[in-house]
């Protein structure tokens, strides 16, 4: 099965769940959630879920480059590398379709802006 195919029974499986049980859908652990009410939570869901693959696969590569498989923890940064491009992703498409591109720019000039100012208290030369 191709993964294209297997995506499409994937969706209408969760499809055919939520319609069954009168719009909810059960989480991995069977419990009742309701359905996301919009597509930003949705992005929200993919940012925060590909942000934390991206750290457990780090942590994965870690380990295999301490246990000397160079194949195996280049795979693993392969798919962290994966992850950190969706999370960036999902948080282009949040940021556009939020309206807040302006904000999120300032907020980063800011910060840079701070890191360049020297501590409060250090000395200098």
């Amino acid at each position: 099965m191709s993964r294209s195919e297997s995506r499409t029974r994937h969706r209408r499986t969760n499809e055919a769940s939520v319609a069954s049980n009168g719009g909810a859908a059960h989480g991995a652990a069977g419990h009742r959630r309701e359905t996301l009410p919009d597509e930003h939570s949705s992005l929200v869901g993919v940012l925060y879920h590909a942000m934390q693959g991206a750290e457990l696969y780090a942590e994965y590569a870690m380990q295999a480059e301490q246990s000397g498989d160079a194949d195996l923890a280049e795979f693993l940064w392969e798919v962290q590398e994966d992850e950190v491009a969706r999370a960036d992703r999902a948080k282009e498409f949040l940021v556009e379709r939020l309206g807040v591109e302006d904000l999120i720019e300032e907020l980063e000039e800011e910060d840079l802006e701070e890191q360049e100012e020297p501590k409060a208290g250090a000395s200098r030369p």
